[in-house]
């Protein structure tokens, strides 16, 4: 389908060799009528079951077959019924040369116009086949257009849209009144399984051929299995092959998968990787729960999402009903880096960690969580070093955290040390009861007066 040369539009039986089997036709038939004689209008010349031979310097014969056709002298008008064109695979003939079949066409001997009329059917030996119905060439504008609907397929792809225009020096072709394409699967070396194809649809199109780039216009709808990306426009860019190995959204994207929504200012889908890569404030979402940062990487298959300088809000359990206070406040994770795993609901958060929900402050290396069904934060706990906890004027470290009760505690272990004031003690374990003015203190191994105790229980 997208290939940088003549044939490339042969295949949609609208491009340029498509007219060059008719033109060998014309100047052929032109070279064997005789001169006007001077003496009245020229007779008209009638040929039936003619067979033309065109042979370039140095390339295999291009042979034209029609069932009926007539010259008219006067008009230097060209006009065949049931035109057959075999063009030589070759270098100016890739994906093995192609057959052409009009059903009528007529065009000038001097190659300014020419109208194709009826179906038009373009075979190539790679296995591409083209249909439509009519087409008009202006030698002037270099130029092949129809209104009738196209429709293209072959061994990688499949692609119908409606009107056309193709623009034969810079090999460009535009499709309008609504595109739809499938590109086969591109499957990375070493994959178990091939992925599902990928379909776009748009209201048009545009392709490059000689940069192998596709632009989907208008609203472009991206699907690959339970993949739906959506955006303003579309860049693809494709092989030799015509499968689509990567698409560009240079605008506001937007994208499901399950229960997942993302959304960014621009984004990138690596066909052959799997990948969504997101950029301009991307944002993830499941449920409550959402995830949001500076660059974003989806891996479609695996579920899982990369994040560069990320933020999340983890939805957790009321607090305790106190005066002032926000019962339903979230947990609200920063870190230089958050891994999610979507079907695990795990959302590991890496380097510079900052965990703060209501007017507790958790600092750490690394921090999981774990969200439970209904979108709630179900546990979440510290990893990999030290942790440090603020809550007013109390102050905690410990080696590990743990989040329990859906949040509403805070479990520190791992030679816990806690202050308040010039206040301190340590013990095994301390829990803060988040939104409380409470906290516990297991087995102290030393004690000092506090200014305040917590709740009057901590021993």
């Amino acid at each position: 389908m997208f290939e940088s040369s003549p044939a490339n539009a042969v295949r949609r039986g609208t491009g340029r060799s498509g007219r060059m089997g008719l033109w060998a036709l014309l100047f052929g038939l032109s070279a064997c009528v005789q001169p006007p004689s001077g003496d009245g209008a020229p007779p008209a010349i009638a040929l039936h079951g003619m067979t033309l031979r065109q042979y370039p310097p140095g390339k295999p014969a291009r042979v034209v077959r029609a069932k009926e056709v007539t010259y008219q002298r006067g008009t230097g008008v060209v006009a065949g019924r049931s035109i057959v064109v075999d063009l030589p695979p070759g270098e100016e003939f890739r994906r093995g040369g192609a057959r052409i079949a009009i059903d009528r066409a007529q065009g000038d001997t001097e190659g300014k116009g020419a109208v194709a009329e009826g179906p038009i059917l373009v075979e190539t030996g790679a296995g591409d086949v083209g249909e439509t119905v009519g087409s008009i060439w202006d030698g002037e504008a270099r130029t092949l257009a129809g209104e009738a609907p196209v429709e293209v397929r072959g061994p990688n792809y499949a692609l119908t849209g409606g009107s056309y225009h193709y623009q034969a020096d810079t090999q460009t072709l535009a499709l309008r009144d609504g595109v739809e394409f499938r590109s086969r699967p591109v499957a990375e070396e070493g994959a178990s399984a091939p992925p599902p194809p990928l379909d776009l649809q748009s209201p048009h199109l545009t392709v490059h051929h000689r940069e192998r780039r596709a632009v989907f216009g208008g609203g472009v709808v991206l699907t690959q299995g339970d993949l739906v990306v959506r955006c303003p426009e579309l860049v693809a860019h494709y092989d030799e092959a015509s499968r689509i190995r990567r698409v560009v959204c240079t605008d506001q994207v937007r994208a499901e998968q399950g229960d997942r929504t993302m959304e960014a200012g621009s984004g990138e889908f690596d066909n052959v990787r799997r990948t969504l890569t997101l950029r301009g404030e991307p944002v993830i979402r499941e449920g409550q729960r959402w995830i949001r940062g500076e660059v974003m990487t989806w891996e479609v298959d695996a579920r899982v999402a990369h994040v560069e300088k990320g933020e999340a809000e983890l939805p957790a359990a009321d607090l305790p009903d106190r005066p002032q206070a926000a019962r339903a406040a979230p947990m609200r994770v920063v870190s230089s880096r958050i891994h999610y795993t979507a079907d695990d609901r795990t959302a590991r958060f890496d380097g510079d960690v900052v965990a703060r929900r209501a007017t507790m402050t958790l600092r750490a290396n690394r921090l999981v969580a774990v969200g439970a069904e209904d979108g709630s934060l179900q546990s979440a706990w510290t990893e990999a070093g030290p942790v440090t906890v603020v809550e007013g004027n109390r102050h905690a470290r410990a080696q590990q955290a743990h989040f329990l009760s859906n949040g509403q505690r805070l479990v520190l272990t791992g030679a816990p040390r806690f202050s308040e004031g010039e206040s301190w003690l340590e013990g095994d374990r301390v829990v803060f009861f988040i939104g409380e003015d409470r906290v516990e203190v297991d087995r102290p191994r030393a004690a000092f007066p506090l200014d305040r105790a917590a709740g009057g229980s901590d021993r």
